[in-house]
């Protein structure tokens, strides 16, 4: 896996992974996404495994408060005076991301996910907008229209 996936290879690469192949279409096309702004932001996951991978986009998601339902401009972070609990995440990925993780696994998600997004930083206005390659335009990654 290089450093930049497009859509289809991260949907190949992510279908090596069972539970990815058995969620929703809109859950896999959300993950992609996800997969794309960790890449972004230079996330080391060309090394991780596509289950692995696809844990990390999710994590991510419940972190900053998306689902399948709402627009990435309506993500939250810290500066929003939201937190969570590493069981609260795990209840949240088994409810809504289709998961099916014991909530004894509380120190992988710290150890394995949470870990390298807090090391990583941003904001969700950095989430939100991206500068893009040449450096002189914003883009919206995903605008509330999708």
């Amino acid at each position: 896996m290089n450093n930049k996936m497009s859509d289809k290879k991260s949907v190949d690469f992510l279908s090596k992974s069972r539970p990815f192949r058995s969620k929703s279409d809109d859950l896999k096309q959300l993950i992609c996404q996800t997969v794309e702004i960790l890449e972004i932001f230079d996330m080391p996951i060309d090394k991780m495994t596509a289950r692995r991978l696809e844990r990390m986009a999710l994590v991510f998601l419940v972190v900053i408060h998306k689902d399948i339902n709402n627009s990435w401009n309506d993500i939250k972070d810290l500066s929003d005076s939201v937190s969570l609990k590493t069981r609260e995440i795990i209840n949240i990925l088994n409810d809504k991301y289709e998961e099916n993780i014991s909530s004894g696994s509380y120190d992988d998600i710290r150890r394995k996910y949470l870990k390298l997004l807090v090391l990583k930083g941003g904001t969700a206005s950095d989430f939100r907008r991206v500068r893009s390659r040449s450096g002189k335009t914003d883009r919206i990654l995903y605008p509330a229209t999708e």
